[in-house]
């Protein structure tokens, strides 16, 4: 089995993650208070861990109450105690869902701060309303444990991969903000660390945080939308075609929605309906569904564009029909390792 499904049952959050805590000293910040330890929930992922939300200390992001079709699917804050102190029991039942589930569902992050939970909650509604290039409204969805990797960065030993931040230092600074440390779980799943030392540049006056909102470029908030594209089409996929969305385990699907788009992306697809249709057909008929020969002579079409993607998908199912098809799998390294972008076969 490949360290893609493998690697988060060596290193189970149920064991990684107390290990860590107990390690921190202070907080590095300003001052000697006691560091607060807090959840951020995206409820929308695992809506069922919603139910193990206290009815104290917790806050919707966006300001719903818990009973309403919003709340249900609200990002929501959790102070779960201080540093030094068990826990008490809902909030430590809470946790315990939470890292029985985090690893292969990315749906949750931690984050230890000294300031008490209004403080933290103000910053974080400050944060999550960007000045946009267009000045359309949109919300920075940090809550999200892969888009907080796409904007801090992220580099996953176990993959050897790398994620490159959207965000200049200063603009990771304000969005740390009050934050001593953030915590998310990578794509295989390995606890990953934020702090402020992170983004220290040489220059002093660089390094200096920037006032929130945060002011996005053009190039910023496009680096965001192509970051979360996998996502995205999972997220469809979830939705729309149940009897595709659990060919493959949710961190497999992951890597294997990135794969495809590389894929994808050869024979010029880059709508959302053309990488989302292209996805669903590598999940019918397999990793390299492009080499089936029938395929291929279509895509070659598709490619030097004498025939349209939606024509495409019209031919393509006949001549699919009563065929062998291959399961969808992960294409892995000799090493157990997915193979990332730049290391897939032509």
């Amino acid at each position: 089995m490949s360290k893609v499904q493998t690697w988060h049952e060596m290193k189970p959050a149920r064991q990684t993650w107390p290990q860590r805590w107990s390690q921190i000293k202070s907080s590095g910040k300003f001052s000697d208070k006691p560091l607060q330890l807090y959840l951020l929930l995206d409820a929308a992922q695992k809506r069922d861990l919603l139910a193990l939300v206290p009815e104290s200390g917790a806050e919707a992001l966006f300001a719903f109450t818990r009973s309403t079709k919003e709340g249900k699917v609200s990002p929501w804050l959790v102070h779960l105690g201080r540093h030094g102190q068990s826990l008490k029991k809902p909030q430590q039942d809470l946790l315990n869902a939470v890292l029985d589930v985090v690893q292969a569902s990315p749906c949750a992050t931690l984050l230890a701060s000294e300031c008490e939970m209004a403080v933290l909650i103000a910053h974080l509604r400050r944060a999550m309303d960007p000045k946009m290039p267009d000045k359309d409204s949109s919300y920075l969805a940090f809550w999200d444990p892969a888009v907080l990797a796409v904007l801090l960065g992220q580099r996953d030993l176990d993959t050897q991969s790398r994620i490159e931040p959207v965000l200049k230092s200063a603009q990771s600074r304000a969005l740390l903000g009050p934050i001593a440390r953030w915590w998310c779980w990578s794509r295989s799943g390995r606890l990953h660390e934020y702090a402020v030392s992170d983004f220290t540049e040489l220059s002093a006056s660089m390094s200096m945080p920037l006032p929130l909102p945060l002011q996005l470029s053009a190039a910023q908030v496009e680096a965001l939308v192509q970051g979360n594209v996998p996502d995205l089409l999972i997220y469809f996929v979830n939705l729309n075609q149940v009897h595709l969305r659990d060919k493959l385990p949710p961190l497999a699907m992951h890597w294997f929605v990135r794969q495809q788009l590389v894929f994808a992306r050869r024979y010029g697809l880059t709508g959302t309906r053309d990488l989302l249709n292209y996805l669903c057909l590598a999940l019918i008929g397999g990793a390299r569904v492009d080499q089936i020969p029938e395929v291929a002579e279509l895509l070659a079409k598709v490619k030097a564009r004498k025939l349209s993607f939606d024509n495409f998908m019209d031919e393509v199912a006949p001549k699919l029909d009563g065929k062998d098809l291959a399961e969808p799998q992960v294409l892995m390294a000799a090493n157990g390792l997915p193979l990332t972008e730049n290391q897939l076969p032509r």
